[in-house]
């Protein structure tokens, strides 16, 4: 049977550094959405109502949020790669991937990225529920790495950023 072309969050594996650096399938997670943004800004003549054009000043910071259920003893400094207040001073910035599991091919790669947040939610009658955000300097999509995921500088050559 031939691999579908059309992507479905059941393919989708999200890969986290552990508290070694080592990337490793983060299965809790059910949802994981990716924001990058441009920074714009309307030039604007006299004489005129409307912007002249507006350039683009600025790559943003890449916005990762993930969320899935809560697991005893699989908590976010754990599989989240969330620092305690004790790790701040030595905390690195981590890679997160994104992985198709029919092909394994790499899809999405965040290179930059630190934990901005983490949100708990614990509510009767239904599972615990975890969020974290990450923000990072760079986001690549799967036409933007090598074959191991590496993002390429253009050239064809994998060199992470």
């Amino acid at each position: 049977m031939p691999q579908s072309q059309t992507l479905t969050g059941a393919r989708v594996q999200l890969y986290l550094p552990n508290n070694v650096g080592t990337l490793v399938l983060a299965g809790v997670y059910d949802t994981v959405s990716k924001n990058v943004s441009l920074g714009t800004e309307g030039v604007w003549t006299l004489g005129q109502y409307s912007a002249h054009e507006i350039p683009i000043t600025s790559y943003e910071l890449v916005t990762l949020n993930c969320s899935g259920f809560r697991v005893l003893d699989h908590g976010v400094t754990i599989v989240g790669n969330f620092p305690t207040l004790a790790d701040l001073l030595n905390y690195n910035s981590v890679v997160l991937k994104v992985v198709d599991r029919q092909s394994g091919d790499t899809i999405m790669v965040v290179t930059g990225a630190v934990p901005t947040s983490n949100t708990e939610n614990h509510n009767v009658k239904s599972t615990s529920k975890i969020s974290i955000s990450y923000s990072g300097i760079a986001a690549f999509s799967e036409n933007e790495v090598d074959a191991n995921g590496v993002p390429t500088d253009g050239e064809g050559t994998g060199s992470w950023p």
